[in-house]
């Protein structure tokens, strides 16, 4: 989008990815200490995934609109950079 080195995209999709891997691991040790998913974190809970579902399409939205907003912005640029090319 904006032509960072290191995108915010790239960063959010490593932490996601590490977020959920992190999930995975401390549901494995709450199942294996024969912990009740009833006393587990809501948010670990196996039947949380639906929820963090919604949550997904929310985030996609927000990113959406970013994306959206980057590309307006660099419109704008370009155009304010053509106008002064002109004088």
């Amino acid at each position: 989008m904006s032509n960072c080195a290191i995108c915010v995209y790239d960063l959010y999709a490593e932490s996601l990815k590490e977020y959920q891997e992190s999930i995975v691991a401390l549901r494995a040790t709450l199942s294996s200490l024969n912990i009740p998913q009833s006393e587990w974190p809501p948010s670990v809970r196996a039947d949380s995934d639906s929820d963090s579902k919604g949550a997904g399409a929310r985030q996609q939205a927000v990113l959406s609109a970013f994306e959206e907003m980057e590309r307006a912005l660099a419109r704008k640029k370009e155009q304010g950079s053509s106008t002064r090319d002109r004088c």
